[in-house]
């Protein structure tokens, strides 16, 4: 192919170069670029819309040989706390400057890396705030040591949660459980029913589910793994709230009939969805979220993934190409 050569100043015969060496203290990386190279003077260019820096490539690719923490997760991990970089700057007692480089690309040093990494643990950082009085002013530190408190709590929880499961998303788990209850009327048989179709359509149309969560064959339809156990940390942790109400008396047994209502206590984290995540709650929570608890189980026993499994086994997700409901 032929091409412009800003050298030759004239179309030149060109080849292209898909990888370049570059060194990083003292070790090479293969670059992966867009480049071209002329034939003739052997000049090497990109086009004009190329905006690649093969420099902060090979940052990217030694910070992953190495461990260290690269660019975004830095700034997610501050944005999390709610802080700006001159506060976080101030606790760590670093310059300003120093930590709006790492965010931007530049390569952080071994030191600097292992405090950084350090943030990924909120009390690491709550302990900092403490040891540092003076940083930021009373109203502001107030905030942010509840923030922070908060934030610990829940990945305590989170942790308790990753302990019941032998599969499972967390922090997923726990979002898309408040994703439901906050748009739906709620008791545990429909919360289940609606968690199960949540997982399995998003299987069926993407290849992986929401929450990763295994579902169990039970009599009143699919359910995942330790759910009261789940509900019971969530309760706990005050992220969601479970009432009893009285309905009426069984005219069988004179026994009183008792619903569970669900609902939650503070806003979705939307954040942790992707796009196509989001794209699969809203539809089903959409379709499903006005049945009733009885219509929903009784739909879900006419899944193939229900009925072609047992009493307490597991329903596989190769089923999520059967499954009967589309939205």
């Amino acid at each position: 192919m032929k091409m412009f050569c800003p050298m030759c100043e004239e179309e030149r015969e060109v080849r292209p170069v898909t990888s370049v060496k570059v060194k990083v203290r003292g070790e090479e990386f293969d670059v992966p670029v867009e480049l071209y190279e002329c034939t003739v003077c052997g000049e090497r260019f990109d086009t004009p819309d190329n905006s690649q820096d093969e420099l902060k490539e090979a940052y990217k690719l030694y910070r992953e040989k190495h461990g260290y923490m690269q660019p975004e997760e830095i700034r997610a991990l501050r944005e999390k706390y709610g802080l700006n970089q001159t506060e976080l700057a101030n606790l760590l007692g670093w310059s300003v400057a120093t930590l709006s480089r790492y965010e931007n690309g530049a390569l952080q040093d071994s030191t600097h890396d292992r405090v950084l990494k350090s943030l990924r643990d909120p009390s690491f950082l709550l302990n900092l705030l403490e040891e540092n009085p003076d940083v930021l002013d009373q109203e502001r530190r107030k905030e942010l040591r509840q923030r922070l408190k908060e934030i610990i709590k829940k990945e305590e929880y989170a942790r308790q949660i990753d302990k019941l499961v032998k599969s499972g998303n967390s922090i997923k788990i726990i979002e898309v459980i408040k994703y439901i209850a906050n748009f739906c009327k709620l008791n545990k048989t429909k919360l289940n029913k609606i968690l199960f179709y949540c997982d399995f359509t998003h299987f069926k149309e993407y290849g992986v589910s929401i929450t990763e969560l295994q579902y169990i064959h039970l009599p009143y339809g699919p359910c995942p793994e330790a759910y009261e156990a789940i509900l019971s940390i969530l309760d706990e942790a005050n992220i969601i709230q479970r009432d009893y109400e009285v309905l009426g008396v069984s005219q069988e047994n004179e026994d009183l009939i008792v619903e569970e209502k669900i609902k939650a206590l503070s806003a979705v984290n939307m954040e942790v969805f992707s796009e196509t995540e989001l794209k699969v709650l809203q539809k089903v929570v959409s379709k499903l979220g006005p049945m009733t608890a009885r219509e929903l189980s009784e739909i879900s026993h006419r899944e193939a993934g229900y009925k072609e499994t047992s009493n307490k086994e597991v329903i596989p997700y190769d089923y999520a190409s059967k499954l009967k409901v589309s939205f």
